[in-house]
This record gives C-alpha cells, sequence and structure tokens, in this order.
C-alpha cells in the first residue's frame, strides 16, 4: 500500500506541476521619452546577454536626428514597439529601423501613433554591405506608418516575413513593397505611385 500511495502521489504531482526543458532567458520593459534613450535602449539590448526580448513604449514623440543610422534589431532579438500614441519622425532620406529579428509595433490604443520618413526595412539592411534575412519578421498591429521620400522608399519595404493585421500606409512614392512574405488585412494604403509594389508572396 505505501508503494501505491507513494506512486500515486508523484503521478499527482507531475500532473499538477509544469514541466520545464530548459530556461528562457528574460524580458525587459523600458519606457524612452527622446531619440537618445530609445538608441540606448536597443544598441545595450542587442549587446547584452541576458535578455532576448525588450519592449519599449514611448512617452513622448521622438526626432531622428539627420546624421544618424537606421536601428538596427539584430537576428535572434525579439522587440516589441509601443508607439502609444507618439510619432517617431525620421528624415526622408532616412529609414527608421533595419529588422532582421522579430519586430511587433503597435499603437497602445491610440491612433494617432505614427512612425515618419523613409520607412522602416525588413529582412535587409541598407548602405553597403547589404545582409538579407528572409526570416526576419515584422508584425504591425496598428498605427499609421508614413514614407516622405519622393525617390523610392516605401512605408514597409520587405524582404522577410511582413504580417500586417491594421494600420494606415502613406506614401509619396509607394506605401508598401514586397519582395519577401507578406499578409495584410485591416489595412489602409495609400501611395502617389504605388500603393503595393509586390514581386513576390502577398496574401491579402
Amino acid at each position: 500500500m505505501k508503494i501505491k500511495t507513494f506512486i500515486l502521489t508523484f503521478l499527482l504531482m507531475m500532473m499538477s506541476s509544469p514541466i520545464i526543458f530548459g530556461q528562457s532567458r528574460a524580458s525587459v520593459t523600458t519606457d524612452v521619452s527622446n531619440w537618445e534613450g530609445l538608441k540606448e535602449a536597443l544598441t545595450v539590448f542587442n549587446t547584452g546577454q541576458d535578455e532576448d526580448e525588450i519592449t519599449v513604449r514611448l512617452t513622448a514623440h521622438i526626432n531622428i536626428p539627420a546624421d544618424e543610422a537606421p536601428i538596427e534589431i539584430l537576428a535572434d532579438k525579439n522587440v516589441t514597439l509601443n508607439l502609444n500614441g507618439y510619432v517617431i519622425k525620421a528624415a526622408s532620406t532616412k529609414y527608421v529601423f533595419n529588422n532582421l529579428g522579430n519586430l511587433i509595433i503597435r499603437d497602445g490604443g491610440n491612433e494617432n501613433s505614427a512612425i515618419e520618413g523613409r520607412g522602416i526595412f525588413n529582412g535587409r539592411t541598407t548602405g553597403e554591405g547589404q545582409f538579407i534575412n528572409r526570416d526576419a519578421k515584422l508584425t504591425i498591429e496598428n498605427g499609421i506608418f508614413r514614407s516622405t521620400s519622393t525617390d523610392g522608399g516605401a512605408a514597409i519595404y520587405n524582404y522577410g516575413i511582413a504580417d500586417i493585421q491594421g494600420g494606415s500606409f502613406y506614401a509619396e512614392y509607394a506605401a508598401i513593397a514586397n519582395f519577401g512574405e507578406m499578409t495584410i488585412n485591416n489595412a489602409r494604403i495609400i501611395g502617389e505611385n504605388y500603393a503595393i509594389n509586390n514581386d513576390s508572396t502577398l496574401t491579402i
């Protein structure tokens, strides 16, 4: 009887306790109110070894200086950007993000949230020595995305995997350029030359 009781107790403990195979690294949440804060948060995150997930929430509008390079998110990193009703603005010649990892953008429940500039690059770096990562994933839940460039660029320039589940996309040239895999639902898309320039797999 004691052996049976021990076995039954052990089985009940196994059923009621989670089984963990390995440990996942921690996530971190940070609020930022200016360009230096945003750059520092993501630079430290990119170079750190302790966290592989970060949530960044804006608490003010952010203007990116014209001489600054786009923010790069590395291939093994997971970033959630909560615009929280604020605007990230860059020059019309500058991309805001080069995403090689997993980037999620949401508006925090405020329809005034926006990103403005040349656009967001997903799955490829810009400039010399360009690198392509077809597994890079960009998820957009909502927000306003505006490309102010008149000589190319796009609000979303995709070479990886893009999942657009809401939002408004505007451009002087092309609102969306797709050279990877893209799904679009519940989005408003307006471009002066192209609403969508698609050269790959697109599901609407």
